[in-house]
Formats: C-alpha cells, sequence, structure tokens
C-alpha cells in the first residue's frame, strides 16, 4: 500500500473524467484488463483488475524509464481486522474502482458513444 499512489488515484481520476489523460489498452497475455497512460519525463501509470470469483483487486503502478517504482493494490477482500480498518479498505477499493471504470469508460467511450451508435444505427434503417 502507498499512500502517495493513493493519492495519485485521486489526481488520475480528476484528470481522466476531465478527458485529460489519453489512456490505452495494453496487450495482456494474463487475460485480466490493463490499461496505461504516458506522462512526460519517462512516467507511466499502469492501472489493472484481477478478478476470481467474487473477489476483486485492482493494481496501480508508476513507472518511471521503462520499470514499475510504486504500486499499491486495493482489494474487496473480507477484512478480518476491526471495523476501522475494514472501513479504510472499503474506502480504498470504491477510490480504485472509480478510477479503473473511468479510465474504462475513457477507452471504451461510455454513454454518449451508446447514444452516438444508436443514432447511427437508426438513421441506417
Amino acid at each position: 500500500m502507498s499512500e502517495k499512489l493513493d493519492q495519485f488515484a485521486r489526481d488520475l481520476l480528476e484528470k481522466t473524467r476531465a478527458n485529460k489523460l489519453d489512456w490505452r489498452i495494453m496487450a495482456n497475455p494474463m487475460g485480466r484488463e490493463e490499461f496505461s497512460v504516458d506522462l512526460e519525463k519517462e512516467y507511466r501509470f499502469h492501472i489493472w483488475l484481477v478478478v476470481s470469483g467474487e473477489n476483486r483487486a485492482i493494481t496501480l503502478q508508476l513507472w518511471k524509464d521503462q520499470r514499475p517504482v510504486l504500486e499499491s493494490v486495493a482489494n474487496n477482500w473480507p477484512g478480518i481486522s476491526n471495523g476501522e480498518i475494514v472501513q479504510e479498505r472499503v474506502k480504498r477499493f470504491r477510490a480504485y474502482s472509480d478510477l479503473f471504470d473511468a479510465v474504462r469508460e475513457s477507452v471504451y467511450g461510455g454513454e454518449e458513444t451508446m447514444g452516438e451508435v444508436e443514432q447511427l444505427l437508426r438513421r441506417i434503417g
């Protein structure tokens, strides 16, 4: 867990929702959904989701010069600790989930894209 990456996740979410970042799909032989965005000065972020049954884990990595330098994982696995720690885990997972969903939507298009396609199909006849 990295508090700095947690802050970056909030910043990335804001920039992604404002369409200021150009995320792209990463080819991934492991079959997971993975996305990447390049920043200046050889910095890059990767984010991916791993699903196993009801369990979800989202990993966020910061890369510099073609290698990872920071990594953080948020998951929805049940907590064994007291309620305070579990609440922090839930809050963190929701933040990473919001980022992942925003990234996916920015890459694949959201409701706006679906609406445009529906209109195009209606015009075709």
